[in-house]
């Protein structure tokens, strides 16, 4: 593997070494949509009736992890919201968040500009004893 030709600036590598205090867990098409530059939405968190898709205790401004349909992790970055309030909008439209928390915050959960990608093999992060899904061998091989 040949390295990189775009040096990793020291915000990325800033938000790569903070402690990770929660996870958001995306649909596929909030999945693709970040993966291709874009900010995380309200409406790109998988809805779960446990509220399992958003985990961990964190604060606005903290260091989240965010993982695919499956639980494996592609990203980081700094939540606008704390874990209470991304539950309460999790799932739902950017014109509905006011009305919802009773006050005008961000449109979006998370800022492209507040986000690093992680490395080719994830990290393994331990929110609330929860695990990201480790990659199967076939799909290490195909990754690489």
């Amino acid at each position: 593997m040949l390295p990189s030709t775009r040096p990793v600036t020291s915000r990325k590598r800033w938000l790569m070494a903070l402690p990770v205090k929660g996870l958001l867990q995306l649909d596929a098409g909030a999945t693709a949509a970040v993966r291709n530059g874009s900010s995380l939405f309200a409406a790109g968190l998988l809805l779960s009736s446990a509220g399992a898709s958003v985990r961990g205790e964190f604060q606005e401004r903290d260091a989240v992890a965010l993982v695919d349909a499956q639980g494996a992790e592609f990203a980081r970055g700094l939540v606008n919201y704390s874990r209470e309030h991304t539950a309460l909008i999790a799932g739902r439209k950017s014109s509905e968040i006011a009305q919802i928390l009773g006050f005008n915050g961000p449109d979006e959960i998370m800022s492209r500009r507040g986000r690093t990608h992680s490395a080719p093999r994830a990290w393994l992060c331990c929110v609330g004893g929860l695990r990201p899904a480790r990659r199967s061998q076939a799909q290490h091989s195909a990754a690489r």
